[in-house]
């Protein structure tokens, strides 16, 4: 008796050496969701549907072969014998229905034992990612089959169309399943032909991995774009195809579900590193991405900022609960260039004036690079406001903006409106192109909708604007005529 007693103890304590999965199946689906979350990321709203036994978080003892120290597992069968060898059979008939979103992926098939969580949250970035490892019983024997159980991580929000699947291989759209990830058809170890079996770890009889499942991929990360503080939508799931049987699961490292650091402005669509030179009498034309909202350290609430004036730049996101930073930019002087000035000659934007040689160019709607608009004139082809940017060794400067429209001015292609000298040290001429005798009114908001002029009357075609007391910056100047329909809004920058 004491002898079988010792020998049990030993066989006990032999298995802990070896390492197993410690396993809490007594999780609810908003601890599961909470156990994945990590640095910049808020989860809420979390459901799902599974077994007792089909989900589980897990912290790693010691496992051979499974690199992932903790995180959640979900399962299309029960997990009570994940720590067994790879010759146990893993195959549970959980009576679960399956999933619309895992049907669309196996076109012809049904799931059914679906396990899947879902959940909604924020990212203090720009983008994020998450860690998953996948694995199933029916490596090898049933690859390239009608058999291959189906796994997804299906996004919905800003930016997605609903439901887009991220489990999938690494730069491509190919869904990762048994067919996709493996190294041929065999009843024991595989030997080809590979298909991406780059990402696979065979373990039918190989003891590379020491837990039950006939075959794994290796860790893959998933990252992916998102707007800073908006709340997007996901749901991890993963079922049966074609039966029952033959379970499949995939584990999701704890805290990997997490943002990917401090988001980047970017300049000419490319993100900025620090530091940026910056030509006295030039400017830089600074983006963020597509957010809810916008705060510059210069007070700018608009998605790009230009700047005029060497220091440090950097802006921010929230919806009042989250807050996304970007990376602090440094911009310091360098050189000289003379900023351009542009005109509306008809349907065409025009430099004036003529530009330094082996000078290059590129216009802008609003913040965005127009593809071939590479020269001093531009024709819009849609509605909007534009700048140019001109490029003279390391050094560039932004124009003036004009917004087009569809009457008054920007269709009757007579007249012409412009601000010279532009930047404007001490006052400018602003040239509107109106006949003689029609009142002109203007006024000028600074970047946060304030009036810092209230509306002045001009009968004149042209007039001048002082900066006066006004601090440095970024206005924008708003000018309409009482003979015609549009009006015309303009940045002005004050050195």
């Amino acid at each position: 008796m004491k002898k079988s007693l010792l020998s049990f103890l030993f066989l006990i304590q032999f298995q802990i050496c070896l390492g197993q999965l410690v396993l809490n199946t007594n999780v609810t689906a908003t601890g599961l969701a909470n156990y994945l979350a990590g640095s910049g990321v808020n989860i809420s709203n979390a459901t799902g549907q599974f077994a007792q036994a089909s989900k589980a978080t897990f912290t790693n003892s010691g496992v051979t072969g499974f690199s992932m120290p903790s995180g959640i597992i979900l399962s299309t069968g029960e997990l009570n014998y994940v720590n067994g060898p790879s010759t146990v059979f893993n195959s549970t008939n959980l009576g679960l229905s399956g999933d619309p979103q895992l049907n669309a992926l196996v076109m012809g098939s049904v799931t059914d034992d679906a396990s899947f969580l879902e959940f909604d949250f924020t990212v203090a970035s720009d983008s994020a990612e998450f860690e998953f490892v996948f694995s199933s019983e029916e490596y090898n024997e049933w690859v390239l089959s009608g058999f291959r159980d189906v796994f997804g991580f299906f996004i919905t929000g800003p930016g997605y169309t609903p439901n887009t699947n991220l489990a999938v291989l690494p730069g491509t759209s190919t869904p990762i399943n048994v067919n996709t990830i493996n190294n041929g058809n065999s009843v024991v170890s595989s030997s080809g032909p590979c298909t991406n079996c780059n990402y696979y770890i065979d373990n039918v009889g190989t003891g590379a991995v020491a837990l039950s499942m006939d075959g794994f991929t290796v860790p893959i990360k998933v990252k992916f774009a998102v707007q800073p503080c908006v709340t997007y939508h996901i749901k991890m799931a993963i079922a049966d195809v074609g039966d029952n049987i033959f379970d499949s699961q995939v584990a999701i490292r704890f805290q990997s579900f997490s943002a990917l650091g401090q988001f980047n402005l970017t300049h000419n669509g490319l993100p900025v590193s620090s530091p940026m030179s910056l030509c006295a009498g030039g400017s830089l034309l600074l983006s963020a991405p597509t957010a809810l909202n916008y705060s510059w350290t210069t007070g700018d609430t608009t998605q790009c900022i230009t700047v005029t004036a060497p220091g440090t730049y950097g802006m921010y996101v929230t919806n009042g609960f989250c807050f996304a930073f970007s990376a602090q930019l440094q911009v310091v002087n360098s050189g000289s260039i003379t900023a351009p000035v542009i005109v509306q000659n008809g349907t065409t934007l025009v430099m004036t004036g003529t530009a330094p040689g082996g000078t290059t160019y590129q216009w802008f709607q609003e913040c965005t690079p127009i593809a071939g608009a590479t020269s001093s004139s531009y024709t819009p082809t849609s509605q909007g406001c534009f700048t140019l940017v001109i490029y003279n060794g390391t050094c560039e400067a932004s124009s003036n903006e004009i917004c087009t429209g569809t009457t008054g001015i920007a269709e009757n292609g007579t007249e012409t409106f412009s601000i010279y000298p532009h930047p404007v040290s001490g006052s400018a001429t602003v040239t509107t192109g109106f006949e003689i005798g029609t009142t002109t009114e203007f006024s000028l908001f600074d970047m946060t909708g304030r009036v810092v002029i209230q509306k002045g009357k001009v009968n004149t075609p042209n007039f001048e604007i002082q900066k006066g007391n006004l601090p440095s910056g970024v206005y924008l100047l708003e000018v309409q005529n009482n003979k015609h329909n549009e009006i015309i809004r303009q940045k002005i920058v004050f050195n």
